[in-house]
């Protein structure tokens, strides 16, 4: 059971500007290529390109070692990781209201209000899913150590 206190507004903006982040990384990708990556073997090299042939990397590992990157990298392509940081928004978009009332009733209407909440007390099937949210941040330097699982 999660007992930590932590500020809730807080931990929203640090996992909304995280997947800002990710998506402008992802948009920059993706100028170079809008159709579905792909990978295959040409000759004896490993690339990486889109469904009609056009390459975007290749390596010269023809072995198992560069067929599993290249897979890894066409399974995560822009589209893939777009749909991911649209779904995990829509989380944060579902919460926002119930964070913004409690805010306003509490009398907190700054982020950096005194008032802290037990996400437990806040919204008990919502805590756990938050934090779990972070935990791919976790070495970024504004990640707060209390957000650990």
């Amino acid at each position: 059971m999660i007992t930590t206190t932590v500020k809730i507004v807080t931990l929203m903006a640090f996992l909304r500007a995280r997947f800002d982040e990710d998506e402008a990384v992802t948009r920059t990708a993706r100028q170079w290529s809008d159709r579905d990556w792909t990978y295959g073997m040409i000759g004896k090299r490993v690339f990486l390109g889109t469904c009609d042939g056009e390459p975007i990397a290749e390596t010269f590992d023809d072995g198992e070692a560069g067929r599993s990157l290249a897979a890894h990298i066409a399974h995560w392509d822009p589209a893939r990781v777009l749909a991911d940081v649209t779904a995990k928004k829509a989380i944060l978009d579902f919460v926002a209201p119930v964070v913004a009332f409690r805010t306003w009733a509490d009398g907190d209407q700054q982020e950096d209000a005194p008032g802290s909440w037990d996400l437990m007390e806040l919204w008990p099937g919502v805590a756990p899913v938050l934090l779990a949210l972070t935990q791919p941040y976790a070495e970024h330097p504004d990640f707060d150590p209390a957000w650990r699982t």
